[in-house]
């Protein structure tokens, strides 16, 4: 399992994709009274300054659109947060709070964020082809199945909560 004692402030909350995930994972560390900075298009310079980085991985054409980031962009820009990460001993936690409906695109971005994961958080539906609990595996390091998006409260509470 995943324990507070692995994660350090600060914490950031940034999103590889720009799909909807990173504002629902806002809500969620904001109902476990979490202390953390949310910022869905961070910059791998921002990044570097943090201890803990939370990735909502997923692709959303539409949010996408919305942060007025295109689709090249996102993934250098995630590419560069990933690399920072690794660089920087960051803790990174990967949550994919989409479901089944993933996609090429979403998956380029979870990729990238499952690359440098020390800990992974995902709805069932959205491992319906075992893709997170394969790269758990692979990786050797911890990862919770969620049953809905609601369920990630308990693990965040337990990581996070004041």
């Amino acid at each position: 399992t995943f324990t507070k004692d692995q994660v350090s402030a600060p914490v950031l909350i940034t999103s590889f994709g720009q799909s909807a995930d990173v504002s629902m994972l806002d809500a969620l560390m904001k109902k476990v009274g979490a202390e953390y900075t949310f910022d869905a298009t961070a910059s791998a310079e921002d990044a570097a300054g943090y201890k803990t980085i939370i990735i909502a991985s997923g692709a959303s054409s539409k949010g996408l659109g919305a942060a007025g980031i295109s689709q090249e962009d996102e993934i250098a820009r995630a590419e560069a947060i990933a690399q920072t990460a690794k660089d920087n001993d960051i803790t990174v936690i990967v949550a994919h709070m989409g479901g089944a409906a993933r996609g090429t695109l979403s998956d380029q971005f979870s990729d990238l964020a499952l690359g440098c994961a020390d800990y992974i958080m995902v709805v069932e539906e959205g491992n319906d082809d075992g893709k997170f609990s394969d790269a758990a595996t692979d990786a050797g390091i911890p990862i919770t199945m969620l049953y809905t998006i609601a369920d990630a409260v308990t693990p965040l509470q337990e990581i996070f909560g004041a």
